[in-house]
């Protein structure tokens, strides 16, 4: 959770957001109060709603989902399937972490000595993992076991699902929006050609995290590496910057998925030799 500094500051925050059409300072309140919107909200967080930054960024999907998702919390039907079918319509869908991003690449980052880059590199690295992770609950509930029985829904899903895969900006949309195609099928001939997309993205972004965790911050060469990913990630979004990163491996999109699916295979193997009782 991002934390203000002090109460002073989270007022000022507070009372930007409440008079501000920019959407990335919106968000930024929203990530700081993000257990404390809607009912029951209290303080200058209450000052705060989805459905505001709904209405600041009607194109983006990510605002509409956390409506539908409040909806879902208050038993509210209607507002959560008006909510979704917004969703389902928008041209993208962006939660906007990029902010971080844009400050790993930033020239007055680059400006420190190596020993405070690397403190403030690791600094926003923890920023980035506490950010929320998009809470899909009402939309699976919406796109559910039962959403087959329903055309309507089925479409709804399914163009949420595409949305999610092909215009959003993190590699958590884009899983998110492979479990919406799942529940719909993917024999649906509009989401057959997803389904490379979205598991190409989930081995792409496995490979990248493996290779991550043999980086070593405090070396220089490392951090500028690190840099050099966030510099493309604040350009094009995370999901551009692994898509990138896969056209550059020279594996195609068709290869990196069947290997995706070919790890998947092998897991309950694994799992199995794992519980052989041992001579």
């Amino acid at each position: 959770m991002l934390e203000p500094e002090n109460a002073a500051e989270g007022q000022a925050l507070m009372r930007l957001a409440t008079t501000t059409s920019d959407a990335d300072a919106y968000a930024l309140a929203i990530f700081s109060c993000r257990h404390e919107i809607g009912a029951g909200a209290r303080g200058d967080c209450a000052l705060l709603s989805y459905a505001q930054w709904a209405r600041i960024e009607p194109d983006n999907a990510v605002p509409w989902l956390s409506v539908a998702d409040d909806a879902q919390q208050r038993g509210d039907r209607s507002t959560l399937e008006a909510a979704l079918i917004r969703a389902s319509k928008a041209r993208y869908s962006d939660p906007h972490w990029d902010q971080i991003s844009k400050l790993f690449a930033s020239d007055a980052l680059a400006a420190q000595p190596p020993a405070i880059q690397v403190g403030l590199a690791i600094r926003l690295l923890g920023i980035q993992a506490a950010l929320p992770i998009p809470d899909p609950h009402g939309l699976m509930q919406y796109c559910g076991t039962a959403v087959q029985a329903d055309q309507d829904r089925v479409r709804t899903c399914g163009d949420l699902a595409a949305t999610l895969i092909e215009h959003s900006r993190t590699a958590v949309e884009v899983s998110i929006g492979a479990r919406v195609a799942e529940r719909v099928g993917w024999a649906d001939p509009r989401l057959a050609g997803l389904r490379d997309e979205a598991d190409a993205m989930r081995w792409q972004m496995a490979r990248m995290w493996q290779k991550s965790g043999q980086e070593d911050l405090l070396n220089c060469d490392s951090l500028a590496r690190l840099r050099s990913h966030m510099a493309a990630r604040a350009q094009v979004g995370e999901r551009g910057w692994l898509h990138q990163e896969l056209a550059a491996s020279g594996v195609t999109t068709e290869q990196a998925a069947e290997r995706w699916r070919a790890l998947l295979r092998e897991q309950p193997m694994r799992q199995s030799e794992s519980q052989k009782p041992t001579l």
